[in-house]
C-alpha cells in the first residue's frame, strides 16, 4: 500500500481514514516483520496483508525478493472451506385414500372373521387388516422446498412472478413502454422488499428468543465458523477428520489429569408396580369410539383427506371413519 507502512499512526487524514476502515471491518494484520530492506535505509514494514478471519492464513513465509525489487516475497497457505450450497428441501409426504381404505374394510365379513375369537383377539385381527389396508393405499410423493428469505410471504413472491411475467413480455416484443413498465414495477418490488426485511428485521429484535436472532445471524454471514486445518507436532497439516480429530483428542487428554474412581453408587431398586393382567373388553372398546367421536365432533375442525400413519399409533381420523363399520 503506497504511504503506508505497519504500524500505522494516526498523524494525517489518510492514516486515520485507513485505521477508521481497519476498526469498522474488524480486521487483523498478519505481516509481523519488515518486508522492505534498501542498503543505507532502515527496514520498513510496508507489505500488509489484512483479513477478518484468522484461520485463513497459515504458515506465513518471508522469502527472497523476486529480480531487482526491495520487498519481500510473501508465501501463505490459504484455507478454503467449501461447503456445498442448499438448492432445495426434499421433504417426503405420504397420502392416504381413506376411501378405498373404508371400501376394503366393508367388504370383509367381520361376524364371520370375528367367530370364536375374544375381544383381544378380534382387536389384533382388525388392526392387521386395518395396517394392511393403508400401507395399500398409501403413496409417498415428493416435495421440494426452496430456501427463501424469511420476510418473503405469499404477497411478495406473487409480486416477484409478475416482475418476471413482465419481463418476459418485453423480451418477446421489445419496446420502450414495455421497458419502462418493467423498470417502474421491478423498482417497487424491491422497495416492497426492503419494506419486508425492515418489519422482520425489527420484530426479531424486539423478540426475546435469542435462538432466532442468533441463527439469523449465521444464516447472514458471508464466511462460516469451521475448525480449520491442524498441524500436528511434526509439522504437517492433518489433511482428513480422523487425523484432527486424534489430535484434538490427545490435546485434550494432555490438558487434563487422571482421576482415581471412588466407590459406585448402590443400585436404586424401583418400588413402582408393574402393570399386569390387563384385560380389553368390548364396553371398554366402544366407549373408547365413542370418545374418540365425541372429541372430533366437538372441536368442529376439518381434518385433511389424507393422513399419515405414526409409529403405529393410529390418527382418530382413521379410526372415526371406522366406528360404525
Amino acid at each position: 500500500m503506497t504511504h503506508l507502512s505497519w504500524p500505522i499512526i494516526p498523524n494525517s487524514p489518510y492514516n486515520e481514514n485507513i485505521l477508521d476502515s481497519i476498526l469498522e471491518g474488524n480486521l487483523n494484520q498478519l505481516i509481523t516483520k519488515p518486508t522492505r530492506i534498501r542498503q543505507n535505509q532502515a527496514p520498513s514494514q510496508t507489505d500488509l496483508i489484512f483479513t477478518n478471519d484468522l484461520h485463513l492464513l497459515t504458515n506465513i513465509e518471508y522469502l527472497p525478493p523476486l529480480g531487482k525489487s526491495d520487498h519481500l516475497t510473501i508465501a501463505s497457505k490459504l484455507q478454503i472451506h467449501v461447503t456445498q450450497a442448499k438448492n432445495g428441501i426434499i421433504k417426503r409426504i405420504n397420502r392416504t385414500n381413506y376411501d378405498k381404505v373404508r371400501n376394503d374394510l366393508a367388504l370383509i365379513s367381520w361376524n364371520s372373521a370375528f367367530n370364536s375369537l375374544n375381544t383381544s383377539q378380534m382387536w389384533k385381527l382388525f388392526e392387521t387388516k386395518l395396517s394392511s389396508s393403508v400401507k395399500k393405499h398409501t403413496s409417498t410423493i415428493k416435495i421440494k422446498v426452496l430456501p427463501q428469505k424469511p420476510w418473503i410471504n405469499h404477497h411478495l413472491l406473487k409480486l416477484i412472478k409478475q416482475k418476471k411475467r413482465i419481463w418476459e413480455a418485453y423480451k418477446r416484443s421489445p419496446s420502450e413502454n414495455k421497458y419502462l413498465d418493467h423498470r417502474r414495477f421491478s423498482n417497487h418490488v424491491v422497495s416492497e422488499l426492503k419494506k419486508a426485511r425492515k418489519i422482520f428485521e425489527d420484530n426479531l429484535a424486539k423478540s426475546e428468543s435469542s435462538k432466532k436472532f442468533y441463527k439469523y445471524i449465521r444464516s447472514s454471514l458471508s464466511t462460516k465458523d469451521g475448525i480449520p486445518l491442524l498441524r500436528k507436532p511434526d509439522g504437517n497439516l492433518c489433511l482428513s477428520n480422523k487425523e484432527t480429530a486424534d489430535l484434538l483428542a490427545d490435546e485434550f487428554h494432555s490438558n487434563y489429569s487422571l482421576e482415581t474412581y471412588g466407590p459406585f453408587l448402590k443400585t436404586i431398586v424401583s418400588n413402582r408396580n408393574s402393570l399386569s393382567n390387563i384385560i380389553i373388553t368390548e364396553a371398554a372398546i366402544k366407549e373408547t369410539f365413542q370418545e374418540i367421536a365425541k372429541r372430533q365432533r366437538s372441536r368442529q375442525h376439518h381434518l385433511p383427506g389424507y393422513q399419515r400413519l405414526y409409529r403405529g399409533n393410529y390418527h382418530p381420523h382413521i379410526l372415526h371413519h371406522q366406528i360404525f363399520n
